[in-house]
């Protein structure tokens, strides 16, 4: 299902484009939209008819919209932005839902294989060693808890802590450790720094802000630590990249770094978000991809140990046999 506010923001920025005010863009915008989102706009219609500005009207609804998009909406409005703004924001959440489905479609098809290799393997285990049915959910089980515990812990620890709390970090930290995937959410929390960045930028607003709201909302509390060095910098006069950590691919300083000399910050911003995001999409393709592979590598390998093992056994048996006459 499409965000709301994808449609709400690509829709109202095409309207004020073509001239609209503000009151009837929202009105036509409403009418395009599902019966449980019309509410919404029409509350924040008859706030902008009452002299309210929209940014103001939008805070009222924390769980649609966001801060980042409330302080969008106010510098688009001081501005005279709002449209260009609009459409930024619209095209961000697009990137969001695409970013998420991507994910989704590369981890669910491993998930599923892993579940496969978990009730499959262990027949054969089970059949071999004489241990029958117990045997067989006791590995099961076993299997299924060892996968599952540490899903569940990070699960509670990102639902029920909060977002800048000792434990997120350390969820956060474990994550970037795990072979290919860790690597996959690192250059997705890059490429996410990036675009928040280049989106806020490129709407006018002061540098600092950029740099401090591109860190809160990079969605990795241990790569945003990576970034924190560059708002330093900036309110100390110096060039953000004086204050990244050393720790960040030397392709993206460098990147940065062109883009502050040659006063086209704002392009480079771009230019590494799509970088980055693409390299975050091509290791969420191998995961998807390799995880199936490894999962039947492995099955294989299991069966033709216990293959071997078999035999060894009636081999042994035969020679015992062989050896009483």
């Amino acid at each position: 299902m499409a965000d709301f506010r994808i449609n709400f923001y690509q829709n109202l920025s095409t309207l004020l484009n073509a001239g609209l005010p503000i009151l009837r863009a929202i009105r036509t915008t409403q009418q395009r939209s599902l019966r449980r989102h019309r509410h919404i706009l029409r509350h924040i219609e008859e706030d902008i008819h009452a002299g309210v500005e929209m940014s103001e009207s939008m805070k009222a609804f924390p769980r649609l919209f966001e801060p980042l998009d409330v302080m969008l909406v106010h510098v688009g409005e001081q501005t005279g932005q709002l449209a260009e703004i609009l459409k930024n924001l619209g095209d961000w959440y697009q990137f969001m839902q695409k970013q998420k489905r991507m994910i989704l479609s590369g981890l669910i098809y491993p998930f599923f294989m892993i579940h496969v290799g978990i009730f499959l393997i262990p027949v054969p285990w089970a059949t071999l060693d004489g241990g029958g049915m117990e045997t067989y959910l006791h590995i099961v089980i076993s299997s299924l808890i060892s996968f599952y515990a540490p899903l569940t812990i990070m699960f509670l620890i990102v639902k029920l802590t909060p977002p800048s709390g000792i434990l997120r970090r350390i969820q956060n930290t474990f994550v970037l450790w795990i072979p290919l995937l860790g690597s996959a959410f690192r250059c997705l929390a890059i490429g996410r720094y990036c675009s928040v960045f280049s989106v806020m930028y490129k709407a006018g607003i002061p540098i600092l802000q950029c740099a401090e709201s591109a860190t809160c909302t990079c969605g990795n509390l241990a790569v945003a630590r990576l970034f924190e060095g560059g708002y330093t910098a900036a309110k100390s006069g110096e060039p953000m990249s004086n204050g990244f950590s050393p720790s960040l691919p030397p392709e993206f300083l460098e990147l940065w770094s062109v883009g502050e000399e040659s006063g086209d910050l704002d392009k480079a911003s771009e230019k590494l978000a799509e970088i980055y995001l693409d390299k975050a999409q091509f290791r969420f393709n191998l995961i998807s991809t390799w995880t199936p592979r490894l999962i039947y590598f492995a099955f294989v390998f299991v069966m033709a140990i216990l293959i071997v093992k078999a035999f060894v056994k009636i081999y042994s048996t035969m020679i015992n046999s062989l050896g009483n006459f």
